[in-house]
């Protein structure tokens, strides 16, 4: 997938004020202001930074770090990184390798031989790019349980399990699971807990100083709790069940320290570079590729060739981002304290990459629109809208911002604009979006309640992809949801006869015949 989808139409735009304004340094200061305005005022905050040619060109906090306390957000607050801990989870591994502790070769059953024996079919390489098949460790959660989850226990979980999903190697299923056993690796071959040789190795030899891995009552310096924001109310929600765990989601560490950790990449300070660059290739069934995919706890994606290093996290009361192109030497960090979609937070990384790189990426269409229905009206807003969305070379349309755009139009009560709007993208998106984006925005449709609308993008999913089970299977869901009983029987039978082992069709379609 890449980083930016784009729409295939390719006719300028006449709204050229917009972009003249975006590239002002007054009004992309704006433009930052709006894009985090959610997390102003009394509510769980954000804190981002943007690094450009080895500086810090702009940063910036809003909102509160602790809420109960009234304790503002900075850009020295420590938030909780959730899965963007696996970058330095893997440089630690790295940095093992380098001593020459273990390769990436080494299997489970090489490092603890009480393992079960598919162990010694798993690499350190395979945990590293989540290609070990490893059991998730939420099947080991008992319905019930109250105490948290630590690392030595999901290690003995393992080993009472005598298979894993499929043949280690053989597929991409990203795995929090793996990155659970790497701090076991650490401590059992440097003698070190995984929290202390993180502070000694990493975090205090690049001066990140309040950098810290959780553990449950230790102090964190500067700390940020975690809030779940519902629309009217937010609630508490700093710690989980898997909380405690080590090695897939426990650094809390700052904007500021980023930075730092982002420079360091660039350096011979933890691991010689050319070493390092394995980590920002994508490792597939077949080794190593220039393409996209993972590397060692980073994403690796491409827009117009240029190389994209980027990693989200979402946990309990937290939701972060990083990103960097190293050719360009930009690279950006948004950490938040509050639990919320994956898209909202990219929608703003995109926007930031866009207004700090001279326009050579895109900016996304729903920023533009919702400044212009907040400014103006709904009718001025899908004008602006539908004029920008033909000016592909300096916006983009994500099948969630669009959904987005289409959501903002019903809160306003703008229904039939909302509909019109959503049958022009999705008509003139086939192509830009793959089968499963165009699938996702049918449910996020559907979802929203708007049931015909909904079987029209399926409708338009099967026409483009008529070859896919899963396109069926889902028009058929949503005339089940409709009540049209036939129609969803249909296209469950299509689903099933282009793929027999489709086990919800079969079920679906047992329960629509009884």
């Amino acid at each position: 997938m890449s980083f930016f989808k784009m729409s295939v139409l390719l006719v300028l735009s006449c709204f050229s004020s917009f972009v003249l304004e975006a590239v002002t340094p007054d009004s992309t200061q704006q433009t930052i202001d709006f894009l985090f305005k959610p997390y102003s005022g009394e509510r769980p905050g954000a804190s981002f930074v943007v690094v450009k040619d080895g500086e810090m060109v702009r940063s910036g906090a809003y909102g509160y770090a602790d809420i109960e306390k009234k304790i503002l957000a900075t850009t020295k607050t420590n938030y909780r990184l959730a899965s963007v801990s696996k970058q330095y989870t893997a440089m630690a591994i790295m940095m093992l390798v380098r001593r020459g502790l273990l390769d990436f070769e080494t299997t489970l059953v090489d490092l603890f031989p009480d393992f079960p024996s598919y162990g010694k079919a798993v690499t350190v390489r395979h945990l590293l790019t989540h290609r070990s098949g490893l059991i998730d460790y939420g099947h080991f959660l008992a319905e019930g349980r109250t105490e948290p989850l630590l690392n030595q226990e999901m290690m003995d979980s393992l080993k009472r399990t005598d298979a894993t999903y499929f043949p280690p190697g053989s597929q991409f299923r990203y795995s929090n699971t793996a990155y659970t056993v790497l701090p076991l690796i650490v401590e059992k071959l440097t003698g070190m807990t995984y929290p202390k040789f993180m502070e000694k190795e990493i975090f205090e030899p690049l001066g990140m100083t309040d950098a810290r891995i959780y553990v449950a009552g230790d102090s964190i310096p500067q700390r940020a709790y975690g809030y779940f924001v519902g629309d009217d109310q937010v609630l508490p929600s700093d710690q989980s069940l898997t909380s405690a765990i080590q090695g897939d989601g426990v650094v809390y560490a700052s904007v500021e320290d980023f930075v730092k950790w982002d420079q360091a990449l660039y350096t011979d300070r933890l691991v010689p570079k050319k070493e390092l660059q394995d980590a920002f290739q994508a490792w597939g069934a077949k080794g190593k590729s220039d393409g996209e995919g993972y590397g060692y706890g980073w994403f690796v994606r491409f827009f117009k060739g240029i190389k994209i290093l980027d990693h989200t996290g979402g946990t309990s009361g937290f939701t972060t981002y990083v990103l960097r192109i190293p050719s360009r030497k930009l690279s950006i960090a948004i950490y938040t304290n509050r639990r919320e979609r994956d898209s909202k937070i990219r929608s703003i990384m995109r926007a930031l990459v866009s207004l700090h790189s001279e326009g050579e990426f895109p900016m996304p269409m729903e920023i533009p629109f919702q400044q212009k229905l907040i400014k103006s009206n709904v009718t001025e807003a899908v004008q602006t809208f539908h004029s920008l969305r033909r000016d592909t070379l300096k916006y983009a349309i994500s099948e969630a911002g669009m959904y987005d755009i289409g959501a903002l139009l019903l809160q306003h009560g703008a229904k039939d604009q909302a509909l019109d709007l959503y049958r022009k993208v999705l008509q003139a998106s086939v192509g830009a979006f793959g089968e499963a984006e165009m699938n996702n925005i049918g449910y996020r449709i559907l979802n929203g309640g708007l049931t015909e609308l909904a079987i029209e993008a399926f409708q338009l999913n099967v026409e483009v992809f008529p070859e896919s089970f899963n396109a069926y299977d889902s028009l058929g869901e949503a005339y089940m949801v409709a009540g049209k009983k036939e129609l969803a029987i249909r296209n469950y039978e299509k689903s099933l006869e282009l793929n027999p082992e489709n086990l919800n069709g079969r079920e679906m379609l047992k329960r629509l015949k009884e």
